[in-house]
């Protein structure tokens, strides 16, 4: 099996990552009757672990693509240059992610001028907290946020390993520390913050601001994504593979939920689980087993490559979804519970989401990706072309 091929379940794999997202947000407000058995329930409570496994899997997926085979003499520079890197990874979120407040952006409006004392202060707020969010902003500066997108902060986050990257992940590569050891490192760097933040929560000598959240914070998660990296050098190494590796992941995983009272929502939300990504990342990408064959299978690959839209319109799709369900409510009076309670509504809401974000990826995010590659790719060949211009001029 190709290279290439060995990574299709990864890609799947982000499909149900981004749904257990989807479901965090939006299960309880849909259907606060909760019609699914306790089990799925105590399940979709800890959805948002797929934004932890989102960040593992792009500093992994990021290395295997950027980086070449760490070997003995071997180049540790990255493939291509930083302008070409990030010219590539704006073209990859921002167009949808910009889309995705634009869709959102009648609700922010509606109540800002419902709400607030006069227009003037309206339009001020709505335009702050818009620039602060369309910026990659938001978790920087939590506090002005303004109730946009929700799951835009981990674009915040993402836009900061972005920056990171042509920097840390060469150094990484090229570490002459074992591989084990780096892992070791990050995953006690990533729980130094939230453990001490457990503990004075726990002892009452910390407060934490109802504006702010310690997960989404980007410093926070920069372990996470430099793990992904590491494990990603692991990989290309030839460490451990085994198709079964995933197997104790979802054991791992399995077991969080179980004894989730007693583990510090801090800690759940903020990276404790990322061995068990390990293991499941490592184990999809380890063989070619019959749970990896169906993997690849094309449907669930393509779901996987629509993910991102899946993760970043459920939000502005949901409010949309609660206003047509509430009748004749205005849209500044939907609210964040969106109480339709209507199973058969909630499964067309999934059903849409997911058809909408198949659409967007063909008809929108692609077409947009090429648009700014080509439209970077001209600019280059002007900028090229001037000085050779300018020299003719001279003479």
């Amino acid at each position: 099996m190709a290279a290439a091929a060995q990574l299709l379940p990864l890609t799947s794999l982000r499909f149900f990552a981004a749904i257990g997202v989807v479901l965090y947000h939006t299960y309880h407000p849909f259907l606060p009757s909760r019609p699914l058995p306790a089990v799925a329930d105590q399940a979709i409570a800890v959805g948002f672990l797929g934004v932890s496994f989102f960040f593992v899997l792009s500093g992994f997926i990021l290395a295997y693509n950027y980086l070449p085979p760490p070997g003995a003499g071997a180049s540790t520079a990255m493939r291509g240059d930083a302008r070409s890197f990030f010219v590539a990874r704006f073209a990859r979120i921002y167009p949808l992610y910009l889309l995705g407040l634009v869709i959102h952006a009648p609700f922010m409006a509606s109540y800002r001028f419902a709400h607030d004392p006069n227009d003037a202060v309206a339009l001020g707020k709505l335009l702050t907290t818009f620039a602060v969010n369309a910026g990659l902003l938001e978790g920087w500066l939590q506090f002005m946020r303004g109730g946009w997108n929700p799951p835009g902060w981990s674009l915040c986050a993402e836009a900061l390993f972005y920056a990171l990257f042509p920097l840390l992940a060469p150094m990484l590569w090229r570490s002459r520390h074992r591989d084990r050891t780096l892992l070791a490192l990050l995953y006690v760097a990533l729980l130094i913050v939230p453990t001490l933040a457990a503990i004075l929560l726990h002892t009452g000598r910390l407060q934490v601001h109802e504006n702010f959240s310690l997960e989404q914070f980007p410093l926070v998660r920069v372990p996470e994504f430099l793990f992904g990296i590491v494990l990603a050098r692991s990989y290309r190494r030839g460490g451990v593979r085994s198709s079964w590796l995933w197997v104790a992941g979802a054991l791992i995983l399995s077991a969080a939920v179980a004894v989730r009272a007693w583990i510090p929502e801090v800690l759940l939300q903020n990276g404790i689980l990322m061995p068990a990504f390990a293991l499941i990342i490592l184990g999809m990408s380890g063989g070619g087993g019959l749970v990896q064959r169906i993997m690849s299978h094309k449907t669930l690959v393509l779901l996987g490559e629509a993910s991102y839209g899946i993760y970043i319109l459920h939000v502005p799709l949901a409010w949309w979804f609660a206003w047509l369900g509430h009748g004749d409510a205005r849209l500044s009076e939907i609210p964040p519970q969106f109480a339709v309670d209507q199973p058969f509504y909630y499964a067309i809401y999934l059903t849409v989401l997911i058809g909408l974000s198949i659409v967007s990826l063909r008809w929108f995010e692609e077409p947009a990706r090429r648009w700014i590659r080509g439209l970077d790719g001209r600019i280059r060949a002007r900028g090229e072309a001037v000085p050779a211009e300018e020299l003719v001029q001279a003479r």
